[in-house]
């Protein structure tokens, strides 16, 4: 019984080896199959989990350009030649468009309170308004009116080529300037600098300009001289060749001040909803803003 149980034991470590032989054979003939097919058929690699796309050797091997600029980080100049002008100004010129267009929470819950106060002639222009911002944004996706963060992210990397750039971005302090750099900005006849210069010449509109105002209208209401002067300001802007359309940024917010301007330029707002004594006060600060921009 001892010699017969031996004997089985043997032949049945015979057929393991012999099966574990038969196995190793074939696996290493596969082994080699699949190493001659990886050398003459291009490699597969997995695109989103779901598409193949054929890569070969050659190209996985091939250098890639270092710091390639992204499509989306392009913005086409298209109001200066400093990267910081002109991305400030495209926010400046199409913050309504933003913010009609926008799925940011924020400007979704804005656009909703902004519609609630709107009567029945502003409602009917803010909806051609919006297909206006629609086109536009087909027309020009560098200007990313769906998303204020990507000119945002422009400006702030931007690196400025000009004074007025500097100024905008903060490299440059105003209050470091002289009296004679400032006027020399505002004397330039730059579209670019008079239309921001209110808000980052601040101190010399308020010390200097307001207050000559005041004497020239022989007026010392603060809010009023205020009033008449931006009203000047832009009707200079727009001589100088500002867009004062009826979708213009400017004509787009006095819409909303005043149902009575929508769909107006800007010289026929003037004409329609001043006054015949403020126009005359609008007549006579924009001599004085003449002189001091020219």
């Amino acid at each position: 019984m001892a010699i017969k149980r031996l004997i089985s034991a043997v032949l049945m470590l015979l057929l393991v080896f012999l099966a574990w032989y038969i196995y190793t054979q074939k696996a290493g003939k596969e082994i080699v199959e699949h190493q001659a097919l990886a050398r003459e058929k291009p490699q597969f690699t997995e695109l989103n989990n779901k598409n193949l796309v054929v890569k070969t050797q050659q190209e996985e091997n091939k250098v890639k350009p270092l710091d390639a600029p992204k499509l989306e980080e392009v913005v086409e100049i298209v109001y200066d030649d400093d990267p910081v002008v002109n991305a400030s100004m495209l926010l400046k010129e199409n913050i309504l468009c933003i913010r009609h267009l926008s799925d940011s929470k924020n400007y979704v819950e804005y656009l909703q309170k902004f519609k609630s106060r709107l009567d029945k002639n502003q409602q009917q222009f803010y909806e051609k308004f919006t297909r206006h911002c629609q086109e536009l944004n087909k027309q020009h996706p560098e200007y990313h009116l769906t998303d204020k963060t990507k000119l945002n992210q422009q400006k702030n990397k931007a690196q400025a080529t000009s004074l007025w750039g500097r100024i905008i971005k903060g490299e440059q302090q105003v209050g470091d300037l002289s009296d004679s750099e400032i006027r020399d900005l505002l004397s330039s006849g730059d579209l670019n600098i008079l239309t921001e210069a209110p808000k980052y010449l601040r101190e010399f509109y308020q010390e200097v300009v307001h207050w000559d105002l005041e004497s020239v209208l022989q007026n010392h209401q603060y809010d009023y001289v205020a009033y008449i002067q931006n009203y000047a300001h832009q009707l200079y802007l727009c001589e100088l060749g500002a867009d004062c359309s009826p979708y213009s940024s400017t004509m787009v917010m006095l819409c909303y001040l005043n149902s009575r301007g929508c769909g107006l330029d800007y010289n026929s707002y003037i004409q329609t909803v001043l006054t015949a004594g403020q126009q005359a006060d609008v007549k006579l600060a924009l001599g004085y803003l003449k002189s001091q921009y020219q």
